[in-house]
C-alpha cells in the first residue's frame, strides 16, 4: 500500500511512539502525525525551520532543526514547545537511548546531550566531521559522520 502524507513537504525523518507516528519536514515549518500509518493530519512546529530528525524516548518527541539552533519537544505529537540548544548548531539527528537524548551537529564536531529534553550540555566529539546520524543501541549511543 503506498501512503501519502499530507503537503508536498520535504520529510525528512519519521518515528513511532506513544500509538503515534510522527513526520517532519525541513521547508515549509509542518509536521504530521498519525495513529495507524495510513491517515495523516498535518501541523505548524512553533517556529520556522529546518526540521531534520525526531525521535521518541521519556513519553515525549523531541525534533532538531539544521538552520536555525532551535530544537522543540511535544508530549502528544501535535502541541509543540520550542526550546533552544546551549551551543548554536546545525543539528542533524537527535535520537533516544538510555534515560538520554543525543543530537549531532554537521559542522562543529559536536553533540548536546539532554536527560529531560529542557536542559541540554553541549559535548565534543571524537573528530571535527560533518555527523550526520545518531542512533541508540546495546548499550551505546553510535554517531556517522
Amino acid at each position: 500500500m503506498n501512503v501519502v502524507l499530507p503537503s508536498t513537504a520535504n520529510w525528512m525523518s519519521i518515528c513511532y511512539g506513544n500509538g503515534k507516528f510522527v513526520a517532519v519536514d525541513s521547508d515549509n515549518n509542518v509536521a504530521a502525525y498519525s495513529t495507524d500509518g495510513i491517515a495523516w493530519t498535518q501541523i505548524t512546529m512553533p517556529i520556522g525551520a529546518v526540521w531534520t530528525s525526531v525521535c521518541y524516548g521519556m513519553d515525549k518527541f523531541v525534533a532538531v532543526d539544521s538552520g536555525n539552533n532551535v530544537a522543540a519537544y511535544s508530549t502528544d505529537g501535535i502541541a509543540w514547545t520550542q526550546i533552544v540548544p546551549p551551543t548554536e548548531g546545525y543539528w542533524t539527528s537527535v535520537c533516544y537511548g538510555n534515560g538520554k537524548f543525543v543530537a549531532v551537529d554537521a559542522l562543529n564536531g559536536i553533540a548536546i546531550y539532554s536527560t529531560d529534553d529542557i536542559n541540554w550540555t553541549q559535548t565534543t566529539l571524537p573528530a571535527s566531521k560533518e555527523w550526520y546520524s545518531v542512533c541508540y543501541g546495546d548499550g551505546k549511543f553510535v554517531a556517522v559522520a
